[in-house]
């Protein structure tokens, strides 16, 4: 198989569509600092050709603070005279599409195609592991990963014995016993002989279960860090409607009208306090000229009983 091209889109950091043409048939070296996306180009490939469209184990694909990204990966290579084209979209858009000469599948027809043509198997569920990758994961080695070839072996045993035949029979007992002696002698030194880990064997599995304690804090902190991030867009593109809308600005007009209509209430209030207190004024006033009336109409009738006494004494 010879890979020609590859186009990636909204994957990992590569929110734009990045195109890789005219790979050559020998070795494609790959250059450039660190977080330019090197690995992720790989993964792309690896996600393409592995992981089952419909999975939704692959939200490494998916580029930070983008839940809506719909992470797209499109293939063309020549195999035994005839070019193949695979496009798959994963998450959001789940779809893949498989031409072969112009001759098309789609769906899990299209996987099953991938599937026969490279000698591995998809999953059942979740994300593929090594054991699913057949002929292909015995090639693809990533970094830090060679240590666990044997899961790959086993899956590939089947397809290597159908191609190799009697020659695998041949091939193994050239030298095998000298090779069982040598891997029995390596052997001792990682495992007791009830086969239970030891010496630096034991050491790094120590290491790797206290490692693994700490990868999954670190994941449960990087799926928490992304739901702040997207809350963060949320936030952003809600504060960017409302800039646009400029709501805020009806808001403060009914403010500034209810200031004005709250300064004509508080003014009929002391309006009102001043009448009141001359209502006060006017009733004291008011009493005491009633006093006022009330003794000379007293003194009234005195003075006309005085008078009426004197004409009697007259």
């Amino acid at each position: 198989m010879r890979l020609l091209r590859l186009k990636v889109e909204q994957l990992r950091r590569f929110r734009q569509p990045v195109e890789v043409r005219d790979l050559d048939a020998g070795i494609n070296l790959f250059t450039g600092p660190n977080e330019s996306g090197k690995s992720t180009l790989v993964r792309a490939i690896r996600a393409a050709f592995f992981e089952r469209y419909k999975s939704s184990s692959v939200e490494d694909l998916q580029p930070w603070g983008d839940s809506a990204a719909a992470p797209t990966v499109e293939l063309e290579f020549a195999w035994q005279g005839k070019r193949w084209k695979l496009v798959k979209s994963f998450l959001k858009r789940k779809r893949c599409d498989v031409s072969v000469d112009g001759v098309a599948f789609s769906g899990e027809e299209a996987e099953d195609k991938l599937a026969d043509l490279l000698g591995f198997e998809f999953p059942g569920r979740g994300a593929s592991r090594p054991e699913h990758w057949g002929i292909p994961g015995l090639l693809w080695i990533e970094q830090g990963a060679g240590q666990d070839i044997h899961k790959p072996v086993e899956h590939a045993g089947r397809h290597l014995k159908s191609v190799l035949g009697s020659s695998l029979g041949e091939v193994t007992s050239s030298a095998g016993d000298a090779l069982i002696a040598r891997i029995t002698k390596e052997r001792a030194r990682l495992l007791t002989a009830t086969g239970r880990p030891t010496g630096d064997y034991a050491t790094a599995l120590e290491a790797h279960e206290r490692l693994e304690r700490e990868h999954a804090d670190l994941q449960g902190r990087i799926r928490q860090y992304r739901q702040q991030v997207d809350r963060l867009g949320q936030l952003r593109e809600e504060q960017a409607r409302d800039e646009g809308e400029r709501i805020w600005e009806a808001y403060r007009q009914q403010a500034r009208a209810a200031e004005v209509r709250l300064a004509e209430v508080l003014g009929w209030q002391r309006e009102q306090e001043r009448d009141q207190q001359a209502l006060q004024v006017c009733q004291a006033s008011v009493r005491t000229s009633l006093d006022l009336l009330g003794r000379f109409e007293a003194q009234r009738k005195d003075l006309l009983e005085r008078a009426a006494d004197r004409d009697a004494a007259a």
